[in-house]
């Protein structure tokens, strides 16, 4: 599973321009991710591409992270105007940019925006359920199908309580009419009609299910191609 994220990774920073946003659902899945792309390899492969920033778990030091990508992305986006001022393509856009893992949930998951430039793909890796065992959490499930008669209302909030930072992630992309951003839900599970429904439904209703990644990643190449070509 990780060494196929990893190589989608590797693909992908071949194709999208400028800023690449990762969400995992924990810190601790995001660490394991990490630790074996890099000793496989792949950070490096993706680095040749773009930068490779990650969420840190204090707030103090997500701030810095957060203003450094913001940086690279946009003194490269400049830097590539001044340098070569005639019209932008998918090849010299993708070798711009940065790429930034964040956490569901996390510092960076709300009230940022990554509009623009700054999000240009947004890639959700699995779905942060909360740990089913956690005694609150129980209680609340226990509570909830009391109250309500049924065990399905307590189940009802377990799904809403992972897609609520599941939507919260990747809605920080896409924050104006003119702004775009290709979306890419990676986890068989987003294809549940139960899971699709609870997505926004500006992303529910331009949803499209790719069974293998060669068709997808065509359908993305050509999502930018045509996009570069509509700006200039």
């Amino acid at each position: 599973m990780i060494a196929e994220l990893g190589q989608l990774l590797v693909n992908l920073v071949n194709v999208v321009p400028d800023g690449l946003v990762l969400f995992f659902p924990s810190y601790a899945y995001e660490e394991a991710v990490f630790q074996k792309l890099k000793a496989d390899g792949m950070i490096k492969k993706i680095e040749e591409k773009k930068q490779f920033f990650r969420e840190p778990r204090s707030s103090d030091e997500a701030a810095d992270v957060l203003r450094k990508y913001s940086e690279k992305i946009l003194g490269d986006l400049a830097r590539a105007k001044s340098e070569q001022p005639a019209a932008d393509t998918l090849p010299k856009a993708s070798r711009r940019g940065a790429v930034l893992s964040c956490v569901m949930g996390g510092k960076l998951s709300e009230g940022i925006n990554f509009s623009d430039h700054l999000g240009r793909c947004v890639v959700a890796v699995g779905l942060p359920y909360p740990p089913p065992q956690d005694p609150l959490l129980r209680e609340k499930m226990a509570h909830l199908s009391t109250k309500y008669g049924t065990k399905a209302a307590g189940e009802e909030f377990y799904e809403s309580s992972c897609m609520k930072l599941v939507n919260q992630s990747i809605g920080r992309a896409v924050r104006h009419s003119g702004d775009y951003a290709a979306i890419l839900l990676v986890d068989l599970r987003y294809g549940r009609p139960k899971t699709l429904a609870r997505l926004p439904e500006w992303i529910r209703g331009s949803t499209v299910h790719h069974p293998s990644f060669g068709p997808a990643f065509q359908a993305l190449r050509a999502f930018f191609v045509a996009r570069l070509a509509q700006a200039t």
